[in-house]
Order: structure tokens, then C-alpha cells, then sequence
């Protein structure tokens, strides 16, 4: 479902992931445990397209995605749900009572 073959992702000039694999089959559930800069969170943007990978592939569901944009690779229906409480923090809430009324 998800193969990760020896990838490696920089910031800038700074090697983040060396040489990571790792693979996901159907119908399987696996937990990314590490310490703090460990690559957990690289690791996730880099198979989103959030953060390439400047070698190595990713292919999802039989289709190389390590050149494909983030929305291409949500189409595909591959996403992340971040753990963070804070996912919109600028958005409020408000009641339409005109709407509520109907």
C-alpha cells in the first residue's frame, strides 16, 4: 500500500532522513515512535510532498508519488491528521440564527 525505498530529505543544505525504508501493507496499522529529532514529522512531510525527498521513492497504492504535489497526493487519498489541538487557530466559530431558524 505505502513502500518508502531509501529516501533522503534535506532543509536547506541539512540532511534530515538518511536512507529511510519503510513499507505499510493493507489493511495493516504501524506507529512511528521515536525521540524528538529523531525524523518522525520529517518523515511524514516527506511522503507528503510537504518536504521532498531529494532521493529515493515513495510509492502509494502501485503509483510513484515522490515528485507529486501535496494535493495530488490527497487526491489519491493519502493524508495526515495532526495530533495538534491548534489545526485551525485563526477560525471561529459563529451561529447564522437565520439559517438555525429554517
Amino acid at each position: 500500500m505505502l513502500q518508502v525505498d531509501r529516501i533522503e530529505t534535506y532543509y536547506g543544505e541539512t540532511q534530515a532522513l538518511f536512507g529511510v525504508s519503510v513499507g505499510v501493507g493493507a489493511g495493516e496499522v504501524v506507529a512511528l515512535l521515536g525521540p524528538n529529532g529523531a525524523g518522525k514529522t520529517t518523515l511524514l512531510r516527506s511522503i507528503l510532498g510537504l518536504t521532498p525527498a531529494r532521493t529515493g521513492t515513495i510509492r502509494f497504492d502501485g503509483y510513484d508519488i515522490t515528485r507529486a504535489a501535496t494535493h495530488e497526493i490527497g487526491q489519491r487519498g493519502l493524508g495526515w491528521v495532526p495530533d495538534d489541538r491548534r489545526i485551525f487557530p485563526t477560525l471561529t466559530v459563529a451561529r447564522n440564527l437565520s439559517i438555525a431558524r429554517k
